[in-house]
């Protein structure tokens, strides 16, 4: 029998879940807490690492340490260096991929020395942002597949938390807004304890953004920077630039430590020592807090849409590393003056609410919705257009249906990822696609043959294809594929 575990692959730290005894149990690496760094370091000595190991190598070489990659996985590359300044290039996915093994290997070890489970068969709940899409899910889809995990499902991170929540609090008809401040995407979903056997929770609203804690850092940053700069005497532009520059990991660093002392006290105030000197450092709480109003707001508006025509509720759980901020509270309180507001495990209810869906014994344990729509890419002439067969919002499973006449033994089209909720024949915005899908027929068909091309996201949150005859009837000896 599998074991279950929850994937909670976070910007800056990632957690594994699984339910052992009615309890959650982290799975963690030998040496790791259960907030592991989502990091990859690799040069021509120590080769590559991930966690703890990496984040530990890279503070002797910055620049050969890979962080936040959960930002950057639609770059091309991504480029380290070493200090005898030779450049190791990594795409994302082979960044993923090497973090994601390290996880796997790491819960793998856990449960053979804490459990004695030798080699455990993994499935896996994944848990993905409301704004990213099968991008970023295929990358990960594909690096817990190479790690030998069969994901029998793929969730949003915020719907994970609050079945994490609701699970230990709310009777049957509960409602929760849950607001998942990450590190680099706010999440927001509003989800419903049913009562029903067959379906305990559903999906009423979700949204989200992608901004995140780290854009915190970057305002408190500038803030540091503008600090340092009045103390910098005697040099030109150029040179303070090159001093911000080469001091830069370390200021990130101290607006990270910073942020989270400002979340206990209402001022720091502390020399930094850099190259030898003492610069004097002092930042307010709400000093803090008017340089990142703004970014605040935003999510606020995140929030206002998701509740926007949606039945009353009663609470508000906080969860993501962001929640710990004061202003968070303050701020979802002066708008939701009635409710009251939880912070609840806020690092770890995304992977820990993972587990728990995977210890549900419902045949359909959330009724999710769609967080964007799908459709078929059409080429005539010279204009290109999206036909939406699956739309935003679309409670789970959703499908739809594309009818061609075949010409030869294959049949490619592009899906195209979108936010049209109703319409559907659309014009193409972008020259870009979220995904190809291609169908091998083992015997040529008749030309002109009649295929019906269903794309179906299922009820777990994965998406399919499928062809069908004209009668709506599977064909036989096809290869199918999305990619």
């Amino acid at each position: 029998m599998p074991v279950v575990i929850g994937i909670d692959f976070g910007t800056c730290f990632s957690s594994v879940y699984f339910i052992h005894g009615g309890q959650y149990v982290p799975l963690v690496p030998n040496g790791e807490k259960p907030m592991i760094p989502t990091v990859f370091f690799h040069d021509s000595i120590k080769g590559s690492l991930a966690g703890k190991p990496a984040l530990r190598a890279g503070k002797n070489c910055p620049s050969a340490l890979a962080e936040y990659v959960k930002r950057h996985y639609r770059e091309s590359s991504i480029k380290l260096k070493n200090k005898k300044n030779e450049v190791f290039t990594f795409s994302p996915e082979d960044i993923v991929r090497h973090i994601v093994n390290y996880l796997i290997e790491g819960a793998r070890g856990c449960l053979q020395s804490q459990y004695q489970l030798d080699n455990p068969e993994l499935s896996a709940v994944l848990t993905v942002p409301v704004t990213y899409g099968e991008e970023w899910k295929k990358m990960l889809l594909s690096a817990l597949k190479d790690a030998g995990v069969t994901v029998h499902a793929v969730i949003q991170e915020p719907v994970a938390a609050a079945v994490c929540f609701l699970e230990e609090h709310a009777a049957a008809g509960g409602t929760v807004l849950v607001y998942d401040l990450g590190g680099g995407t706010t999440d927001v979903t509003l989800l419903q304890k049913t009562g029903s056997d067959q379906q305990p929770y559903a999906v009423l609203a979700q949204g989200g953004d992608v901004i995140g804690g780290n854009d915190w850092d970057d305002r408190l940053l500038t803030l540091l920077e503008r600090q340092i700069v009045t103390q910098l005497s005697g040099l030109s532009d150029a040179e303070t630039d090159r001093f911000l520059e080469t001091n830069r990991r370390r200021l990130t660093a101290l607006a990270r430590e910073i942020k989270e002392i400002l979340s206990e006290e209402s001022v720091y105030d502390m020399p930094c020592e850099m190259q030898g000197n003492l610069y004097d450092i002092r930042v307010t709480r709400q000093e803090f807090e008017s340089c990142t109003a703004s970014l605040l707001g935003r999510t606020m508006q995140t929030v206002r849409n998701v509740v926007q025509g949606q039945s009353p509720f009663r609470e508000v759980i906080l969860v993501g590393g962001g929640s710990h901020m004061p202003q968070v509270k303050t701020r979802i309180q002066q708008e939701f003056p009635d409710c009251q507001i939880r912070i609840a495990n806020p690092e770890f209810a995304v992977a820990m609410g993972a587990a728990r869906y995977a210890a549900i014994s419902a045949p359909v344990p959330v009724l999710l919705q769609s967080a964007h729509s799908y459709g078929i890419i059409l080429e005539q002439g010279q204009t290109r257009s999206i036909r939406n067969l699956i739309f935003k919002n679309a409670s789970l499973p959703a499908s739809g249906r594309y009818e061609c006449r075949l010409s030869g033994q294959f049949l490619q089209f592009a899906v195209q990822e979108g936010d049209d909720t109703d319409q559907t024949l659309v014009p193409l915005q972008h020259g870009g696609y979220a995904l190809s899908a291609t169908v091998w027929f083992s015997r040529p068909p008749e030309p002109g043959t009649v295929c019906i091309a269903e794309l179906e996201l299922t009820s777990s949150g994965l998406l399919k294809l499928t062809v069908l005859d004209q009668n709506g009837n599977e064909i036989s000896g096809t290869s199918v594929s999305l990619s």
